[in-house]
């Protein structure tokens, strides 16, 4: 078989270890069958790959697969099937679909030299729901201007304000201030749901924090982010009283490109600087919850027209 995509397929791999199935009924794959078959030579052994996607038949997919060092791609049948010769031993199989769906991986799987074995691979949805919560965008332009600002949010949005009709029109001030039909904001609120893909985050990467030390976590971490003094009291205000329920917390801060996947922004007129802070959070067991990495921060520019926004989603610990 041809080695088709080879890049795309080392770097799915490369991080595949993140989409692993959380625990739910049943396992994603089974073997089938596994028997003598006189058209398979003795120093072969055969797999007949069956691929589901959510418990129908795959028709026609691209699949990624991989086991023990060996990495490829391959179309299955309109029937679902792929069909894979390899020597006889055991074998680790590893398949991917898309982002939408979990990745598989099975046990080691036995393969006798003559026989034909039959494997059947469920694809499921990794699909999650999510509630965005509390962001909120601050307006620092140089001088007094009239602004604009769209949402482009992958999902349905809850509670805003001041109202959000097809955007905010608001006259900002230097020092943050809102205007907006005679009434006075600190700042523009929304929240939403949205359904993601439970791939969307890197969870390799991140913190376990205890509860003692939350609020000197998040002074420490927003700090070296460059968030103001009054961004960074709502921020620990707002997240701090419900983080505190738990004993440890895993906290990861999205990157731009996460983030970006949820909801953009457009801007007029256009501002010099965009800062966002999207942090992803679940309660945490430090015996069972371990990252491979803690997080490099990016640093906010505050340099002319500067626009700062932070929210969050509490994301239940199998699903991340």
């Amino acid at each position: 078989m041809k080695y088709l995509l080879l890049p795309l397929t080392l770097l799915l791999f490369a991080f595949a270890d993140e989409h692993k199935q959380p625990e739910s009924p049943g396992l994603p794959w089974r073997i089938i069958s596994s028997d003598k078959d006189p058209s398979v030579q003795s120093n072969e052994s055969l797999i007949e790959f069956r691929f589901l996607i959510d418990g129908t038949k795959a028709r026609q997919r691209n699949i990624v697969y991989s086991y023990n060092a060996i990495q490829d791609t391959a179309i299955c049948s309109n029937d679902g099937e792929l069909d894979l010769y390899v020597k006889p031993g055991r074998y680790k199989f590893q398949f991917y679909l898309d982002q939408s769906h979990y990745e598989v991986v099975t046990d080691s799987v036995g393969c006798k030299g003559g026989y034909t074995t039959t494997i059947e691979v469920d694809f499921r949805n990794s699909e999650i729901m999510i509630e965005v919560d509390k962001p909120v965008i601050y307006l620092y332009p140089e001088s007094t201007t009239d602004v604009n600002v769209k949402l482009n949010f992958n999902g349905n949005l809850g509670f805003t304000w001041p109202q959000y009709n097809e955007g905010w029109n608001v006259t900002a001030q230097p020092d943050g201030s809102l205007q907006s039909a005679g009434k006075s904001f600190d700042y523009l609120f929304w929240e939403g749901s949205a359904s993601v893909s439970a791939s969307s985050f890197d969870n390799t990467s991140g913190y376990i924090v205890q509860r003692d030390t939350l609020a000197d976590f998040f002074e420490h971490a927003l700090t070296k982010m460059n968030l103001s003094p009054r961004e960074r009291q709502d921020f620990i205000t707002y997240w701090c009283p419900r983080m505190i329920q738990n004993e440890f917390n895993y906290i990861h801060f999205a990157s731009e490109q996460e983030y970006n996947s949820i909801a953009t922004m457009n801007i007029t007129p256009q501002p010099d600087e965009v800062f966002r802070v999207f942090m992803v959070w679940s309660k945490a067991d430090p015996k069972e919850n371990t990252v491979e990495r803690s997080q490099d921060l990016p640093r906010a520019s505050r340099k002319g027209f500067t626009v700062v926004e932070w929210g969050g989603a509490e994301i239940s610990n199998n699903e991340l």
